[in-house]
């Protein structure tokens, strides 16, 4: 994993100070709108209790499983439960997302001297619990979807070889389509947050603006998501650690252990995600708006707009 990781860095090489200088400058955002980091925390505690409501009910599961030795049912069981976990989780996260794109978006418009007589983030977390929420659902069900199937398809073992290329086919081309799915959801619920548009229109204007050419460079060289990644992977690493000796400790067999300790890895991840997607919101809106109204940056943010020029020097 750390030579793939090494690898790609060394082909993004080229990249780096861009995405650095990216990950500053959302800093500087952040820190002046601190209550981003509010809901950011927010959502954790909220995905904390989630995990801890699935994961009873996913242990219960496992001890009646092993008790009974019943196989009745029991994939079924599994999608199910990977559905139900996936898409609350997605549903959580992309509230966060939307509540930190608005908070954002209101410091873009927002003159400095001015800034501190309203806060946004009480309005944009109402707004995104009613007139947005069926926007962020609706949204958050088609990467369910694809997300479930896909770890469905990885998890059945039976059937011959012509079988089990058809599943390695279709398990690689839903991967695909769950990442280009979630590249274009991000952006996507940046224009219902701050726009408080529809999803399907929040998607068409997504897709013209991507089809802005100079945005566009900007958006694919950066590689701010690939260094969040770093982060998540090692506080899965840790939550792994932690459900094997839960699950050790409790007495499962092996394969429970291992199925434990994997999804103690994913959901690791998940959660150190929902901390550092602040940071990855704010980078996104601030693309978004930019393209929108490009001279507001320079009007009333001077020194956060001399950071970005700085930034997209040799991209664009």
């Amino acid at each position: 994993l750390f030579v793939l990781f090494g690898v790609f860095t060394l082909f993004i090489r080229d990249r780096i100070s861009y995405t650095i200088a990216l990950v500053q400058l959302g800093h500087s955002i952040l820190v002046t709108s601190s209550s981003a980091f509010g809901v950011s925390f927010g959502v954790l505690i909220l995905q904390i209790a989630w995990l801890f409501v699935w994961g009873s009910i996913v242990v219960a599961f496992a001890a009646q499983y092993q008790h009974t030795n019943s196989s009745s049912g029991f994939w079924g069981i599994i999608l199910i439960l990977t559905l139900s976990f996936i898409w609350t989780h997605q549903v959580i996260k992309n509230i966060g997302h939307c509540v930190v794109s608005a908070v954002i978006a209101h410091w873009y418009f927002t003159p400095s001297s001015s800034r501190n007589a309203s806060s946004p983030t009480c309005a944009a977390l109402c707004r995104s619990l009613t007139t947005s929420l069926g926007s962020i659902v609706y949204g958050s069900l088609f990467i369910n979807v694809l997300q479930a199937l896909s770890s469905y398809t990885r998890a059945l073992r039976d059937g011959c070889g012509g079988i089990q290329c058809c599943r390695y086919c279709l398990t690689c081309c839903l991967s695909a389509c769950d990442g280009l799915l979630e590249y274009f959801n991000h952006y996507a619920f940046v224009h219902v947050a701050v726009y408080n548009t529809a999803y399907l229109r929040a998607g068409k204007q997504t897709f013209d603006l991507l089809t802005m050419a100079k945005i566009h460079q900007l958006m694919n060289a950066n590689y701010t998501e690939y260094a969040l990644l770093c982060g998540s992977i090692c506080g899965g690493v840790m939550n792994s650690i932690l459900a094997s000796y839960v699950s050790n400790v409790m007495n499962f067999s092996t394969d429970w252990v291992v199925l434990f300790t994997c999804g103690g890895l994913l959901i690791g991840m998940s959660l150190s995600s929902t901390l550092l997607n602040a940071v990855s919101s704010c980078i996104m809106a601030l693309f978004v708006l930019y393209a929108e109204e490009p001279s507001l940056l320079n009007e009333l943010h001077p020194e956060q707009a001399l950071r970005f020029d700085g930034a997209k020097q040799g991209i664009v």
